[in-house]
């Protein structure tokens, strides 16, 4: 096809405008929210459109490929600006991305020359995408944006999904916690993902947004609008009864209290202790008596019968259902009998833990390259649940090493950071103390959660809190 000249410079202006207008903080933006959005997608949900084309499946699908399309520009901004290439700017940070992304490199072979589902390698080149675009913007210095996008995201996710399961204690389930959420209580979720969150998700997302919050209040005088999150977000950590989490959170709130409040009165102290403890106990407690009363009342019986009518409409007025749920009589129950406690595994601590990690080792035949991305799930059909063991599954001992150059380097960032320049817990700093724990506290549930070593939420807010704190120590080190 012969193109005018008036043509041309009609392509070419527009063909400018556009790039001109996405080549720009705006595309880390979009990119960034496409990629926390397309984390419990995969390419089966794209495939899924030959099959059936339903709501689920367009979104999913969407879901699943926006990231890519808004690659295709970054990519292109990438090549044209030479000198702002990802490896040009010789920091710590760039060193790291490197080692992370070699860390998934050696987890393509295994895909490749094993029987493990091809299709997997989605979640390798959206953890590629991800290092890729998380490097960009530390170079460009879009950090912030890039933790408050996450805390965004996050916040409506437990929004929801807290809110759901509210729902789901106070009317569907004689439970007096939160475990076993999954997947009773998100039923209707279905249609939105394949892939929902189970209670442990809820408490460690719970978390991650919590640890700001508990840094407000020790440092600031309480206020509502960051008291009643916490009371929320603590309630589920509470009522989910996922054991690591308590565990961190109470170890946290320890030594925040001896560290940075050693100076304080007897008095202060124990003040900050009922708000960051004994509230969110006492808020909890008062959930499940409240939970009893509608359950053991006709309170209970008035929402089945709404939910029976909603259900059946007008033959609900001719059931015998209907006359059984208008019974006023007091129904006779003892409070706190029912799984007021999660249902342990009698025979293992640990949840079949160790059993796991054991199989995965014994089943190994490759342990210099493992079996590609979810090669736990390959070689024992489960989840190995520790970020060791998966790597060794996955991308075998090289991977292993790797993976142990990223957790030294941030457990010696951590301690040099609190220990060493002893930041103090002031408004400045909120931002950088919170990355850091939030660090410490994704790299210890990774010891029972496969977590920042595949591509999740965890992975997420540990790629950018590590570009948080290398940039602070950048900016130290220039000012000296």
């Amino acid at each position: 096809m012969i193109y005018t000249k008036s043509q041309k410079i009609f392509v070419k202006n527009v063909f400018h405008k556009i790039k001109d207008q996405f080549i720009n903080k705006d595309i880390y933006i979009y990119l960034f929210f496409a990629i926390w959005l397309c984390i419990d997608t995969n390419f089966d949900n794209i495939l899924s459109l030959k099959k059936e084309i339903n709501f689920k499946n367009i979104l999913t699908s969407v879901r699943a490929i926006a990231p890519f399309v808004l690659f295709i520009i970054f990519i292109f901004d990438l090549f044209i600006k030479k000198k702002d290439f990802l490896f040009i700017k010789k920091n710590t940070f760039n060193k790291i991305i490197i080692v992370f992304l070699f860390f998934f490199a050696f987890q393509f072979p295994g895909l490749i020359f094993t029987d493990n589902n091809i299709l997997n390698c989605y979640y390798l080149m959206i953890s590629i995408l991800s290092i890729l675009i998380v490097s960009k913007s530390f170079n460009e210095n879009f950090t912030i944006i890039n933790y408050q996008i996450g805390l965004i995201v996050l916040s409506f996710l437990l929004c929801i999904y807290g809110l759901i399961t509210y729902k789901w204690f106070f009317f569907d389930t004689i439970n007096l916690n939160f475990y076993g959420t999954y997947p009773a209580a998100y039923i209707y979720m279905h249609e939105f993902s394949s892939n929902v969150i189970r209670s442990s998700g809820l408490a460690r997302s719970s978390m991650i947004l919590i640890i700001p919050l508990i840094l407000l209040i020790l440092s600031k005088k309480i206020n509502w609008y960051y008291l009643v999150p916490f009371v929320f977000l603590g309630s589920i950590i509470y009522l989910t009864q996922s054991r690591a989490v308590l565990l961190f959170y109470f170890i946290f709130i320890i030594f925040l209290i001896i560290f940075y409040l050693r100076k304080k009165n007897i008095k202060f102290k124990l003040f900050k202790i009922f708000i960051l403890i004994l509230l969110p106990i006492i808020f909890s407690n008062i959930l499940i008596f409240s939970k009893e009363i509608i359950r053991t009342t006709n309170f209970d019986q008035i929402y089945k019968s709404l939910k029976y009518k909603t259900k059946y409409g007008n033959k609900y007025q001719i059931s015998d259902h209907y006359s059984k749920v208008h019974s006023y009589d007091y129904v006779e129950h003892e409070f706190y009998v029912e799984h007021l406690v999660r249902p342990f595994e009698k025979k293992s601590f640990s949840s079949n833990r160790v059993t796991y990690w054991k199989d995965v080792i014994l089943n190994s035949q490759r342990p210099f390259s493992g079996y590609g991305v979810l090669g736990d799930r390959f070689l024992i059909k489960k989840n190995s649940s520790n970020a060791f063991i998966y790597s060794y599954a996955s991308g075998g001992l090289i991977s292993v090493f790797l993976l142990i150059i990223i957790f030294a380097r941030y457990t010696f960032l951590g301690i040099k950071l609190i220990f060493i320049d002893k930041i103090d817990l002031k408004s400045k700093n909120f931002l950088l103390l919170s990355s850091i724990f939030t660090i410490s506290f994704l790299m210890y549930r990774s010891l029972f959660e496969v977590g920042i070593a595949v591509f999740s939420i965890d992975f997420m807010i540990f790629l950018t809190c590590i570009a948080i704190c290398e940039k602070s120590v950048s900016r130290k080190n220039n000012l000296k």
